[in-house]
């Protein structure tokens, strides 16, 4: 008896793998993740872009679960993006986010127990490489980080994300920078330089 086709199974591209390739794209040196949760992507960059510093920024407190949408209405029409992670040990994931940054040069692994958006007032204008928003997802939230971040991206940097394929998203990102292109596992990314805030 003959064997069937076999299936070769491609891995699948996450988006720590893309964001680690836009960094080396603009040859980053800087970089900052809004939104850090668990340091899949911090952990990542670190690990795979030696010489990248990574500013990881999140509050690492949990939003009200009454406001959480049904299951079956996640990334549909009806979902405004809102997750409250009220039933995730955040103080746990904080802590292995620490735990990645003490096994890299503290220089290069920054972690900021802070609001997203005001985290910007402690960057310089056109001085980081690459940002990275993967925090808030209704709309005000990638619409008040993308205004806040924009001018802390350098000429030649990127702009990008995660979960265009959430409503929310993806009417901040079709407003504010017409034109992102998409990459795998939902990232979105546009040059600094076709940016108009």
């Amino acid at each position: 008896m003959g064997e069937g086709p076999r299936m070769r199974l491609v891995p699948r591209v996450r988006r720590w793998e893309v964001v680690a390739d836009l960094c080396r794209q603009c040859d980053a040196r800087l970089a900052v993740e809004l939104g850090v949760f668990r340091g899949q992507t911090f952990g990542w960059l670190l690990e795979h872009c030696p010489d990248l510093t990574v500013i990881g920024v999140d509050t690492w407190a949990p939003g009200d679960p009454e406001r959480d949408p049904p299951s079956e209405a996640k990334k549909t029409a009806e979902d405004d993006g809102y997750r409250s992670y009220a039933g995730e040990d955040l103080e746990a994931a904080y802590q292995a986010v620490q735990s990645i940054a003490g096994h890299h040069h503290h220089r290069r692994a920054v972690v900021w127990r802070r609001d997203t958006v005001s985290a910007a007032d402690w960057v310089d204008p056109a001085s980081i490489d690459l940002v990275f928003h993967d925090a808030d997802h209704p709309e005000a939230g990638p619409e008040a980080e993308t205004h806040a971040w924009a001018s802390r991206v350098r000429p030649g940097g990127i702009i990008c994300g995660h979960d265009y394929d959430m409503p929310s998203v993806r009417a901040v990102i079709d407003r504010l920078v017409p034109g992102w292109r998409a990459m795998a596992d939902s990232v979105w990314f546009i040059p600094k330089a076709e940016v108009g805030l």
